[in-house]
């Protein structure tokens, strides 16, 4: 497969990914942040910045996940599947770990401080309390993101190894992208995916985090 840059693309997966800065650096803004456990707070409060962060996060995610699937369905053809995960491997996973524990350092100290100086001695039961609160996963910070991204990339690289054996000839590969391309066409996808989506939020009690 030839090797071609989708410039626009990238630029879009860039943006997101910049879109995170002011998303984050929103969230010491929330009104009522301070009861959910958060010592970092200002002592100004803004709603619009925080429907602000809501209605980026709506789209944000969900579009560098789209656009990092789709280079990855490239590398993945062009690359073949040994030495795509150790390509994964070496601009991902070893980014993040590197990464987290650079965060680790810098973020946990500040924030045990932050801590201890609003909530008092009982600032310990503070944080656990928010952090039991918060969706279960691994303690990976801002990076969850990346887990996520690993863990997709292993499960298209099994799925693409067990189809292959499966469907040397590709017929049921081809239905497949003839439904999805069916469905990115059709306006009704919209509505099955905000449905399901409101599902989702509806059985989650912590559906704002």
């Amino acid at each position: 497969m030839e090797k071609t840059r989708f410039h626009a693309l990238d630029a879009i997966r860039g943006l997101a990914l910049l879109l995170g800065l002011l998303v984050h650096g929103s969230m010491s803004f929330w009104p009522g942040l301070v009861e959910l456990g958060f010592p970092i707070s200002d002592t100004s409060k803004s709603m619009t910045l925080t429907v602000m962060f809501y209605v980026l996060h709506m789209f944000r995610m969900t579009v560098f996940f789209l656009i990092a699937g789709f280079f990855a369905h490239l590398s993945l053809h062009r690359k073949g599947s040994r030495a795509f995960l150790k390509d994964r491997m070496k601009r991902i996973a070893l980014p993040m770990g590197v990464a987290w524990i650079a965060s680790l350092i810098l973020i946990v100290p500040v924030t045990l401080w932050a801590a201890s100086k609003l909530y008092g001695a009982e600032y310990m039961n503070v944080l656990q309390a928010g952090q039991e609160s918060a969706p279960a996963g691994p303690a990976l910070m801002h990076f969850w993101f990346l887990y996520y991204l690993l863990l997709f990339y292993f499960i298209a690289v099994a799925c693409s190894k067990f189809l292959s054996k499966l469907d040397a000839k590709e017929r049921l590969m081809n239905a497949v992208t003839s439904l999805v391309y069916f469905m990115c066409r059709s306006r009704l996808l919209v509505l099955i995916a905000t449905a399901v989506s409101t599902w989702i939020f509806f059985l989650r009690e912590n559906w704002v985090f």
